[in-house]
């Protein structure tokens, strides 16, 4: 099932990334903003950004939370 966010209707996504962008600014769900801004950035066709995520998630250690992601990303 890969790519499935290409074919789903911006409406779909757009009210849950607008919710996790209006949190306060917050330790404890800094990483779910991150990957918020990543997942924006892939439905967006950013991949400047996308990459600049991808490379932070890498230095800190996380990468492997959207490794699969990434990978299908590659294939599509």
């Amino acid at each position: 099932m890969c790519c499935y966010y290409y074919d789903a209707p911006k409406e779909y996504y757009q009210t849950a990334i607008e919710a996790v962008h209006s949190l306060p600014i917050e330790p404890a769900i800094g990483i779910e903003k991150l990957l918020t801004n990543y997942f924006e950035a892939l439905v967006n066709h950013d991949k400047t950004r996308k990459a600049r995520i991808v490379q932070d998630l890498k230095e800190t250690g996380y990468y492997s939370i959207i490794r699969d992601i990434d990978n299908q990303e590659k294939g599509c």
